[in-house]
């Protein structure tokens, strides 16, 4: 009996978190992020994510224009709400992005990258390991 109260005491006090709050809204986009999806993929290769001391750097890929690329990158932590971060593209002369780890806590992180090139729209996710 004491086990079943145990228990009981430990799920009501236990949080769930929603992997997205808006999940509905964004379901009925959904077709939207697979034809972004699909014009990625169409470009051959996809947007090279390395980590550095502190950073994440994106490199965009090579037959797009620095000065038309624009987006966001939601640096998006599944395990813990709170915890994201949105950055708007800007990159340099070499189609780099630096997105500074400071902020963020350690652990997985999943780059939902959100990008249009003259008028032509994109979308990837890429895994990354904040230390």
């Amino acid at each position: 009996m004491a086990f079943l109260i145990v228990m009981v005491i430990r799920v009501t006090n236990t949080k769930f978190y929603l992997v997205e709050k808006d999940y509905y809204p964004q379901a009925l986009k959904y077709q939207d992020k697979i034809d972004k999806k699909h014009n990625a993929r169409a470009l051959g290769q996809e947007v090279q994510v390395s980590m550095a001391k502190g950073e994440v750097v994106l490199t965009f890929q090579d037959e797009l224009n620095t000065a038309a690329i624009s987006g966001n990158v939601w640096v998006y932590r599944p395990s813990q709400g709170g915890h994201d971060l949105h950055v708007d593209i800007a990159t340099d002369s070499n189609r780099q992005m630096i997105i500074n780890t400071a902020e963020l806590l350690k652990g997985r992180y999943i780059l939902k990258i959100d990008y249009s090139h003259n008028d032509v729209f994109y979308y990837e996710e890429q895994t990354v390991l904040v230390e």
